[in-house]
C-alpha cells in the first residue's frame, strides 16, 4: 500500500534522505493546463508505457552520476503505450531543441539545464524556483507494488 504527504521539493527530498525503507518515493503534482510532473526522489519511476496509455504524453529524463556518460541518456518520450523515442531526435519537437546544448560533451550543467528548458518550452510552464517552493505530494510506493 502506498502512503502519501503534502511537501515542497525541499521537504520531498529531506524525506528520502531520512528514509530507512527502500521504497520508491515520487514527488509528484500538476505543472500546467495538461500536464503533470512526476519527480523519482528515490527508486525509479518504471511505469511510463502504462500511464501513457490512452494518448496520453509522458517524457522521462533520469540521469544517475555512476552512469554518467551514457550515450542515449535524455529525455524519452512515450505516446499512447508506446516508446516513441528520444526528443532531441523525434521530428515534431526538433523546432523545441534546436539551439539547445544537449548530450554529455556539453558537461552536466549545460545538459540538464538543457532539458528543463525543453520540458518548459513543450509544455508551457517553465520549472522555476516557485514551481519547486509549490506544495505537491510525495507518494510512497513499497518496491514490491510495481509488480503487482
Amino acid at each position: 500500500m502506498s502512503t502519501s504527504i503534502s511537501c515542497n521539493l525541499d521537504a520531498a527530498f529531506n524525506e528520502a534522505v531520512n528514509d530507512t525503507q527502500d521504497d520508491t518515493m515520487i514527488w509528484i503534482g500538476t505543472h500546467s493546463p495538461g500536464w503533470s510532473v512526476a519527480v523519482a526522489i528515490h527508486g525509479r519511476l518504471s511505469i511510463e508505457p502504462e500511464i501513457s496509455a490512452g494518448r496520453r504524453r509522458v517524457f522521462t529524463h533520469m540521469h544517475m552520476d555512476e552512469v554518467y556518460k551514457l550515450p542515449n541518456e535524455g529525455m524519452l518520450y512515450y505516446y499512447d503505450g508506446e516508446l516513441m523515442g528520444s526528443l532531441g531526435v523525434i521530428e515534431e519537437f526538433q523546432e523545441y531543441t534546436h539551439d539547445l546544448d544537449v548530450g554529455w560533451r556539453y558537461g552536466f550543467r549545460a545538459t540538464v539545464e538543457s532539458f528543463l528548458i525543453l520540458a518548459g518550452r513543450i509544455t508551457g510552464r517553465f520549472l522555476d524556483r516557485e514551481w519547486f517552493a509549490e506544495s505537491r505530494v510525495l507518494y510512497r510506493v513499497p518496491r514490491d507494488a510495481w509488480s503487482r
